[in-house]
């Protein structure tokens, strides 16, 4: 769980109590994301020459950026899309870009329901509301 460290040579090195360490392993065992980049991370990493712009994209697509149709939520990660757009930070492509693979995930959610209430939805069907997500999702970043 820590690559050869053990929870004590750890707790040891960070000068903190090793069941703390032991409780931050189980939850990042338990919910591994939380590891995840935020939006403003990939973005200040590209920034800086760390990761070039595809592997931002592809960062960003990968996350599960929850959409937040306001700015009450300004740490939400679509929040912090919207304002990386507006300051030019990315591109509206590369906006585009993730708010597809963010639609892509909503619709699957909603397919996979429509599945399980034996109501199957079209291919076509599948696709203008995929369509309309991207649009609807994509008209929030500005």
């Amino acid at each position: 769980m820590t690559d050869g460290y053990s929870p004590d040579a750890v707790a040891y090195a960070l000068r903190m109590p090793q069941d703390a360490v032991v409780r931050l392993l189980e939850e990042v065992a338990d919910s591994p994301e939380i590891l995840e980049p935020s939006v403003d991370e990939a973005v200040s990493r590209a920034l800086l020459g760390q990761i070039d712009r595809d592997q931002m994209i592809e960062q960003l697509r990968g996350l599960r950026i929850r959409f937040a149709p306001t700015d009450d939520y300004p740490d939400s990660g679509w929040v912090q899309l919207r304002l990386a757009l507006q300051a030019g930070l990315l591109s509206r492509a590369e906006a585009e870009w993730v708010a597809g693979a963010a639609a892509e995930r909503m619709v699957v959610r909603v397919l996979h329901s429509m599945d399980l209430e034996a109501r199957p939805v079209s291919d076509g069907d599948a696709r203008a509301l995929l369509d309309a997500t991207t649009a609807a999702l994509l008209a929030s970043l500005t």
